[in-house]
């Protein structure tokens, strides 16, 4: 009891100036308060409600800080304007595609993974932005279907589910999901340009570039990505074969934020690709 009141008071207090350093407090005490899922309404920094439970890594630091993934943020206050046409590939529970669809944009939000996707649905309902389109499929190179491997629900990460890494430590549970090319989703929803894309799909993220060649050759939208040397070597390519590719497309490649983007197993880093003919 004493753990799980100091860790609401650190939430409450902390969130007023962006969370109480250092972060592995609100960890350490939430492990012990939280020991199993226990979702309830909380509001972001940015006013959306959200359906958090103290137990998952995300939900955590929304709770303690006031948003998760600050320099994805910080980009979208920059560059997301009304009207844009977003995509938020692989959404987890809809924090970045919230934002984007408060901002303005029409967004398209894809989460395939089946207990992530419902808390999305939750969050979109809760909101209620006509500018938000949920799917619950995998973007990928072909029209068809896949393996998802995803975490359990007691696992602190909820956000390593993945179409190619099925032996990551943390999942276990196995289904089958749609996927589809982006190519084939933007004629298929005659969407006119695309000019945002969030990327974070546990190493599948090539397949994703391979299957919208046509698209984004076409609209040269800016793209933030994750990039994890473990998760890409699983899928068989490297850091340097996803930057290649992305680079082939006629973009720029650089580190999001202070860590760097390197070829090291366990470096995992947010980049932004930028189309060469990009002008602000």
């Amino acid at each position: 009891m004493l753990s799980r009141l100091m860790f609401e008071a650190l939430c409450s207090l902390g969130q007023r100036f962006g969370g109480i350093r250092p972060r592995r407090i609100y960890d350490w005490l939430a492990r012990r308060a939280f020991p199993e899922p226990s979702h309830r309404w909380a509001t972001d920094r940015y006013g959306l409600e959200l359906y958090l439970s103290p137990h998952s890594h995300i939900d955590r630091c929304i709770l303690a800080f006031g948003e998760y993934e600050s320099g994805i943020h910080r980009l979208l206050e920059q560059v997301i304007k009304p009207g844009m046409i977003c995509l938020d590939v692989g959404a987890n529970i809809g924090h970045i595609a919230l934002r984007m669809a408060q901002l303005g944009a029409v967004v398209h939000a894809f989460e395939p993974a089946p207990p992530i996707y419902q808390i999305l649905e939750l969050n979109s309902q809760r909101n209620g932005f006509l500018n938000l389109f949920i799917h619950p499929l995998a973007l990928s190179d072909r029209d068809g279907e896949a393996l998802i491997a995803y975490a359990r629900p007691e696992v602190e990460n909820q956000g390593m589910g993945s179409i190619v890494n099925m032996n990551n430590l943390v999942v276990s549970e196995v289904t089958r999901v749609p996927t589809m090319r982006l190519d084939t989703f933007t004629k298929k929803h005659s969407l006119a340009r695309i000019d945002f894309i969030k990327l974070d799909i546990q190493g599948a993220e090539p397949l994703f570039w391979l299957g919208g060649e046509e698209t984004i050759s076409k609209h040269k939208p800016i793209v933030v990505t994750e990039i994890s040397g473990e998760d890409l070597n699983v899928g068989g390519r490297t850091v340097a074969d996803f930057i290649n590719l992305i680079e082939a497309s006629g973009y720029r490649v650089e580190p999001l934020d202070a860590r760097p983007i390197g070829d090291s197993n366990h470096d995992t880093a947010n980049a932004i690709c930028i189309p060469l003919n990009y002008s602000t």
